[in-house]
């Protein structure tokens, strides 16, 4: 009797093992099925970019600063002259013409966020107009133009530039030096909205 109860456990215990090595592999294919398929959904819905904001931008209501996005850096320019677009046209990310420091960005999903330093950072929606050319920063509500669009006709000069909710970040002399309020020497005033005030303070 002994023989036929061990022997009575081993066929159970081959049965019980046989199975759990089946339901262990049910088990395993389906759980391989739903990670394939979460992954194959999570990589068909990310949500891709309208369009790029690699480029030359300046602000709709003035030509004096331009800002070139390139590869997760910005870079800041400024002009004085009659023939700042032009003058842009000649630019390149990284070349001498732009101020010192740069700020490092990521744009995804049509979300532009920009490390303006000191614990600033700029995170605003983008919605883009003429097929790319007019970029609309939804948080401190103003257009930027690519430098050489052909977007004239949407009243570039004719919106006003929202200023009400900025503040200072800081201020720099023509040397990309942070200064306090030096007199009778222009300055930038850059505010955490990334627009630049330039200034001259007269005795």
């Amino acid at each position: 009797m002994i023989l036929d109860f061990n022997s009575k456990r081993e066929v159970e215990s081959r049965y019980l093992s046989h199975n759990c090595k089946e339901l262990n592999d049910k088990t395993m294919k389906k759980t391989l099925l739903i990670l394939a398929f979460s992954l194959g959904v999570t990589q068909t819905s990310q949500a891709q970019n309208s369009y790029p904001i690699d480029g030359k931008w300046t602000y709709e209501a003035s030509l004096n600063t331009m800002y070139i996005f390139d590869n997760g850096i910005r870079y800041t320019y400024y002009c004085i002259c009659s023939n700042c677009d032009s003058l842009y046209q000649t630019y390149q990310a990284g070349d001498t013409n732009a101020i010192t420091g740069t700020n490092p960005y990521t744009f995804e999903n049509d979300s532009l966020s920009i490390d303006l330093h000191f614990g600033n950072e700029l995170v605003t929606r983008v919605t883009f107009e003429c097929d790319g050319d007019k970029a609309r920063f939804v948080t401190p509500g103003y257009n930027m133009l690519r430098v050489g669009n052909n977007c004239s006709a949407t009243g570039k000069g004719v919106e006003k530039v929202n200023y009400n909710n900025r503040e200072l970040v800081k201020v720099i002399d023509l040397l990309g030096k942070e200064t306090e309020g030096v007199k009778n020497q222009p300055l930038f005033y850059i505010y955490d909205d990334g627009t630049v005030d330039k200034k001259i303070i007269l005795e």
